[in-house]
């Protein structure tokens, strides 16, 4: 017994931060789920994360219930010595949502409202992006941009740019903002639009989440789902380690805004004592049968030796399109493949590629070798392969922070397995890239502390962020994974 009091009386005071910020709150009239490590509870909140090992272990979540709560959070946590990070839908791979503080998580926010003319909409922070398009298509006939993981958070995904299956139609989820309502650290309501705290509201789009306010809630910009109800699903396949690197150099080389209203991802899974999967497959937007298989004769890399289509499906339904483009990513196969493996998953990199630079097909040949040796002892690697169109360059760089809008395509790529395995590949693999001369980085709410902040955003944007972040939160009340000072 008297080793465990002096066991406590060495704890450092700030675990007592927890209870005083729950204190804090109750005694403000607050009695919002709020959840310390003491409690049953809290590990469940602590798991809602896709991955938690290695992860920041919070001092407390809060699911505040109002805009409100949010500000009487913040009171508590700066007078309780915490800081604070914000969780819309806990998607991220690198914990980004998490912190050593307070976790803000805005779960319980799901209010959407279409307005009377149908052009608009406001959902508040808390919704998902596979929430928000069903209750969109089912109840109202429209549709927004989304990414292809239904479980994603809106707000979280719209902040970090927001890329996805309709990119190439209507542009990033964040050039569809109208408003952004937010908390300051000091407690105040702000708006951000075009014609209210402007260079705000440029800042916010593709600025990340969580730098210095929490965004409450968001009015988007809507589309009609007539216009995407005629959709086909196609996919190709192959197990030919050289056809991939083949069809990937092709893949890179082609002008894709050509073929702007498909939404094609390649994609390559090595998985330990099995054979590769190399999948092509995707959408033709607003297309019949006959009008898809028009549009990917332009792809002849899809006629290569060895790539077979196994898919060509009419679809009457956005609804039904998504799941299908879902099937086989990173975060299907976490939950059926490595879940087991208790979130033992950390490394992941961006490559952007920002010109038509045709490399030899020896460089493809070398990553595809990589992952191939990366997946050993009962792992996995995935890479992907995702076009980044002209409608991205509709707007200037300077009209916002979102730092590829004169890229061309992107690739993702995902190493899972031991901490020093995984560190070792993802470093082989970012040389390999940087011999190329493409950027190497990731997208803002996948921090990647391997890679400078500065090598997020695009030039000037980080300096203005960085005097946002000054003005707006001087003692760095949000918590950042990868902070801006």
């Amino acid at each position: 017994m008297y080793g465990h009091l002096i066991l406590l009386a060495l704890l450092p005071a700030a675990v007592a931060t927890g209870p005083a910020f729950k204190t804090c709150l109750t005694s403000s009239g607050i009695f919002s789920p709020t959840y310390l490590p003491t409690d049953g509870a809290y590990q469940t909140q602590f798991e809602h994360n896709h991955i938690t090992r290695d992860a920041p272990m919070p001092q407390a979540f809060f699911l505040p219930a109002s805009a409100s709560q949010i500000v009487q959070a913040l009171g508590c946590a700066r007078q309780s010595g915490l800081g604070v990070c914000t969780r819309a839908g806990g998607h991220s791979w690198s914990s980004s949502s998490l912190c050593n503080g307070v976790v803000i998580d805005l779960q319980q926010l799901k209010r959407m409202k279409v307005r009377n003319n149908r052009r608009k909409a406001y959902f508040d922070a808390g919704i998902t992006t596979g929430e928000a398009v069903y209750r969109l298509v089912t109840e109202h006939g429209l549709v927004i941009p989304s990414g292809t993981c239904t479980s994603v958070g809106l707000t979280g995904w719209t902040l970090s740019g927001g890329i996805g299956t309709m990119t190439g139609e209507v542009g990033l989820g964040c050039d569809q903002v109208a408003r952004y309502k937010m908390i300051l650290a000091n407690g105040t309501k702000v708006v951000a639009a075009s014609d209210k705290n402007p260079d705000l509201f440029r800042a916010m789009c593709g600025g990340g989440g969580g730098h210095f306010a929490i965004v409450y809630g968001m009015v988007l910009k809507m589309h009609s789902a007539a216009t995407y109800n005629e959709v086909v699903h196609f996919e190709y396949m192959s197990t030919a380690a050289s056809t991939a690197a083949e069809v990937i150099k092709d893949w890179n080389d082609f002008d894709h805004d050509s073929v702007s209203s498909n939404y094609m991802r390649v994609q390559i899974i090595h998985r330990e004592g099995l054979m590769t999967t190399f999948r092509v497959f995707g959408l033709c937007w607003r297309s019949d049968v006959p009008t898809c298989e028009a549009r990917l004769t332009n792809y002849g890399f899809l006629s290569k030796p060895g790539m077979t289509r196994t898919k060509m499906i009419a679809l009457d339904s956005v609804l039904k399109a998504l799941p299908l483009v879902a099937e086989g990513t990173p975060a299907d196969y976490f939950r059926h493949f490595a879940g087991r493996q208790k979130g033992n998953y950390r490394e992941s990199s961006s490559v952007v590629w920002t010109d038509k630079t045709s490399l030899p097909l020896s460089f493809y040949e070398n990553l595809v070798d990589i992952l191939r040796r990366s997946s050993v002892s009962g792992t996995m690697s995935i890479a992907q392969w995702s076009p980044l169109h002209g409608s991205l360059r509709a707007k200037a760089n300077s009209e916002s922070t979102f730092r590829f809008r004169d890229a061309d395509s992107s690739w993702d790529q995902y190493f899972f397995g031991t901490r020093s395995m995984r560190k070792m590949f993802k470093a082989e693999f970012k040389a390999a890239v940087a011999q190329s001369g493409n950027k190497v980085g990731t997208y803002a709410n996948y921090a990647d502390k391997t890679v400078p902040v500065s090598e997020y955003y695009p030039d000037g944007a980080l300096e203005e962020l960085r005097r946002w972040k000054v003005q707006l939160d001087p003692d760095n009340l949000f918590l950042a994974a990868q902070p801006l000072l």
